[in-house]
């Protein structure tokens, strides 16, 4: 047999010459190979060779053989890198997309150096990045544009896809026990604040409960050390730390400014809003899209948003209802015990025009109970948690939250960014953006002009108990900045 053949030499950095461009000699073969990823072909000035060098400092290049290399921006892929495309968590890029194209520019150029760049996924939470692209980036459960479709078995969350139970065919199986518990947990302290806050409308002559104080004595001297006014301070702190979160909230929603991540994170957690509407999305508990068998998407959970703030008042009128039937059914047997001992008293000393011996009065009917202020008060904490919440899912349907995505041959279509199943600017898109305008309209100018209209006309009213129902308007502020007479 023959011998074997020495290795080839290796071409000298002298010997780079009479090459095409972006190539290096291959002195073996007698020809040229190409440059590797992450360099560029030039000639030097001086001596006219051909030589490969490495992408200089915010650029990339992850073909072999060429003579330029591409922009990196920085927003959502790591430039270290300049041999591959490598996308930072929480971003997305769709597979097969030409590098020379941007993914977010009004109709490409082919022949300009456009930048590579990745997109911010709607969900972060669902987006991998790395050195791939398409449906390898994304995470379990989710898959498509954007990593914002959800697989089959699957669905929608607050953030990210949710695997469905195992078996959906009965209500029981689908509920989540913890979930249950908090509700019950939650319900158990709307009827104790409907119970403890109101004042029993005992009759004259009736029994009167021994209170808090001789229920839980420890409890009543602690509340005697604490300020007089700390319940005004404790909800004009509250209401404080809740215009903070509704006016820092919405500012991560304009995703092209990179804000630091610590400031996102704050907001994230501090978001008592939106934590509280997660909690309480009825689909956590049984899942609609599982239930349904196939995709509900961003349509379903506006209109899920949008009746919110219907659904908390009917589930506190529900509440009062239960708490004060119960009440209400107890004061009518006091009232009827009460009356006829008085009755009896009466006929006994024919004292029934005496002053001094009033009949007992009755009970107040249930429209009267369910209108107290405790029931104001625990709607306005609700609506006021709520608006936030509803306002954010309306605005996500607005011209400005949609993105743009280009395909190689340079067709751009808009996408949703919340939802990229929904394409903008055409067929339903026009229908939900008039009745997420509807709604904005109503619940940022119509619902608030009318609860300064009630405030001011309860507030000013001389009546003790409709200026209680408004009190969390206007407690711990004063009247000449808050409120006016109508």
């Amino acid at each position: 047999s023959p011998p074997p053949s020495p290795p080839p030499p290796i071409a000298p950095w002298w010997a780079r010459l009479d090459c095409a461009a972006g190539a290096q000699p291959n002195l073996e073969a007698g020809g040229c190979i190409p440059c590797d990823a992450g360099e560029l072909g030039q000639i030097e000035e001086a001596t006219g060779r051909q030589v490969c060098n490495g992408c200089p400092e915010s650029t990339m290049q992850p073909d072999e053989g060429q003579v330029e290399c591409i922009d990196c921006d920085d927003t959502g892929l790591n430039c270290d890198f300049k041999d591959k495309v490598e996308v930072m968590p929480k971003f997305w890029r769709p597979l097969g997309q030409d590098l020379n194209m941007s993914l977010q520019v009004n109709r490409p150029r082919p022949e300009r150096n456009q930048p590579v760049q990745a997109v911010l996924c709607p969900w972060p939470d669902a987006c991998f990045g790395g050195n791939v692209s398409g449906n390898v980036s994304c995470a379990p459960g989710h898959t498509g544009l954007l990593c914002g479709f959800c697989e089959t078995g699957f669905y929608r969350g607050s953030s990210v896809c949710v695997a469905c139970p195992h078996t959906t065919g009965t209500f029981g199986q689908a509920v989540s026990a913890s979930w249950i518990a908090g509700l019950v947990i939650f319900l158990i302290g709307i009827s104790v604040f409907l119970k403890v806050g109101a004042k029993r409308d005992h009759p004259a002559g009736g029994p009167q409960g021994p209170g808090i104080a001789g229920k839980f004595p420890r409890v009543a001297r602690y509340m005697a050390r604490l300020p007089p006014r700390w319940r005004q301070q404790v909800a004009a702190i509250g209401k404080i730390l809740l215009a903070f979160t509704q006016c820092l909230a919405p500012l991560t929603q304009f995703t092209m400014v990179r804000w630091p991540k610590t400031f996102t994170t704050f907001i994230e957690r501090l978001d008592i809003g939106q934590q509280t509407a997660d909690a309480v999305r009825l689909d956590s508990v049984i899942p609609a899209e599982c239930m349904a068998g196939h995709r509900l998407g961003f349509y379903y959970e506006m209109v899920a948003t949008m009746l919110l703030p219907v659904v908390s008042f009917l589930l506190i009128l529900l509440v009062a209802l239960v708490v004060y039937a119960i009440e209400h059914k107890n004061t009518k047997k006091e009232y009827t015990v009460a009356k006829a001992a008085h009755d009896r008293f009466v006929a006994k000393n024919l004292l029934a025009n005496r002053e001094d011996h009033p009949p007992p009065k009755p009970p107040i009917s249930m429209t009267e109970k369910l209108n107290r202020p405790q029931v104001w008060t625990l709607n306005i904490w609700a609506w006021m948690v709520l608006f936030p919440v509803v306002t954010r899912k309306m605005i996500k349907m607005m011209p400005g939250q949609c993105t743009e995505i280009c395909t190689n041959d340079g067709d751009c279509i808009h996408y949703l960014k919340d939802d990229p199943g929904i394409v903008c600017y055409e067929g339903t898109y026009y229908l939900g953006l008039f009745v997420a305008i509807a709604v904005l309209m109503v619940w940022c100018f119509a619902w608030p002009y009318a609860i300064y209209r009630v405030t001011s006309a309860f507030h000013h009213s001389g009546s003790k108990v409709a200026q209680e129902r408004v009190a969390l308007f206007t407690q711990s502020y004063d009247d000449r900045y808050h409120v006016r007479p109508l």
